[in-house]
């Protein structure tokens, strides 16, 4: 009877366990975008820097370079003047060396202090010397793309930042570290 009991007793405690996990990582993630929540359940299979060349399956992934600035939409303030947006731009060239499938890609910047951001297509409208990525996500076998993704720049105190790139079709993710 006791053994009886005592696997009862781990049960429940198991349960309250794993029900306690569950409400902390939806109560953690409740917010996040569909994006962010598919490139967290991605495999991570390497992490690079600015300047290198990661390899993920067929796809071989650039990041060229990092650019910061500011640009002034034609939004206005509550005073009636313009607004000024800063921006965090990261140059990438991608090539998918495989001859069957196409790739689609997810992209997200991170910061260190958990703030998650999504490319801003409104950088490329003012910003014209930043030729945008584009906003297909797929990569055809044998092509080339280049092109820039945009973000809203995290604040000025935060010092490194994370360039998150997705494959969809093999759920698996490299990330690019990012020192300002």
């Amino acid at each position: 009877r006791k053994i009886g009991g005592m696997v009862i007793a781990v049960l429940i405690v198991g349960a309250i366990g794993a029900s306690s996990m569950y409400a902390f990582n939806w109560w953690k993630f409740r917010n996040e975008s569909p994006t962010f929540s598919s490139i967290r359940k991605g495999e991570l299979t390497g992490t690079g820097k600015v300047g290198s060349k990661f390899i993920m399956g067929d796809l071989e992934i650039t990041v060229q370079n990092i650019a910061e600035g500011s640009y002034r939409p034609l939004e206005l303030d509550a005073q009636g003047n313009r607004i000024t947006k800063n921006y965090l731009s990261a140059e990438i060239m991608i090539f998918n060396t495989g001859y069957n499938h196409k790739d689609f890609l997810l992209f997200g910047l991170e910061d260190g202090k958990g703030g998650q951001y999504e490319r801003d297509t409104e950088v490329e409208f003012y910003m014209k010397e930043l030729k945008d990525f584009g906003p297909a996500r797929e990569i055809y076998p044998q092509t080339i793309r280049e092109g820039h993704l945009n973000f809203q720049a995290p604040d000025a105190d935060i010092k490194n930042l994370q360039l998150i790139i997705l494959d969809e079709t093999t759920n698996k993710k490299v990330i690019f570290d990012i020192e300002r």
